[in-house]
């Protein structure tokens, strides 16, 4: 016990402050689910030997989530806001590594950049510097994608990818297939 209080006394007032508020707001958070516009490619980073989209967690300063998203994306991978074409919310996910581990709640934010913004985005946290840009089903099936990756990715696939693929026809405009086939993907 006494050496635990010796360390915090150690501890500059503004680390204690940030301590205090990792503590407050370590289960909450935003991550990014950034899609470049031109080439439909995802973008993925390097954490702990696993790919995953970027993250932070809320502070104090933050009002909202988004707010979250907003300045932990400026901060980790130097996204400006101005480059963003697209931006939602696709929902919150709950995410826990292990049964030892923190349980976590993110917002995942859904957003396209250009392309002149998509060529600028660059990783820098806690010393990683490790990003790709990579399809979503190549994505799919990386052996380590985390698993906030995978749930950020799956609801994207629930909204966006269509369950039917149409070869050589199309829909008229009453809704019915005319001229090809169809299969489930």
């Amino acid at each position: 016990m006494k050496e635990k209080k010796d360390t915090e006394r150690r501890l500059t007032p503004e680390e204690k402050e940030e301590r205090e508020e990792r503590e407050i707001t370590k289960e909450l958070g935003a991550a990014g689910l950034i899609k470049n516009q031109q080439n439909s490619e995802f973008f993925l980073v390097e954490n702990e030997g696993e790919w995953s989209i970027p993250v932070g967690h809320k502070k104090r300063v933050d009002k909202t989530l988004r707010d979250t998203f907003f300045r932990e994306m400026k901060e980790e991978i130097k996204l400006d806001a101005d480059g963003i074409i697209w931006l939602e919310s696709l929902g919150t996910v709950f995410v826990q590594k292990d049964k030892n581990s923190p349980k976590k709640w993110f917002e995942v934010i859904y957003i396209k950049v250009d392309a002149h913004t998509a060529q600028k985005l660059e990783y820098s946290e806690k010393g990683k510097h490790l990003s790709i840009w990579v399809k979503r089903l190549k994505a799919g099936v990386l052996s380590n994608l985390d698993m906030l990756g995978q749930k950020a990715l799956a609801l994207y696939r629930e909204k966006y990818v269509t369950r039917r693929f149409i070869a050589g026809g199309d829909y008229d405009k009453n809704g019915v297939l005319s001229e090809g086939d169809s299969c489930q993907i």
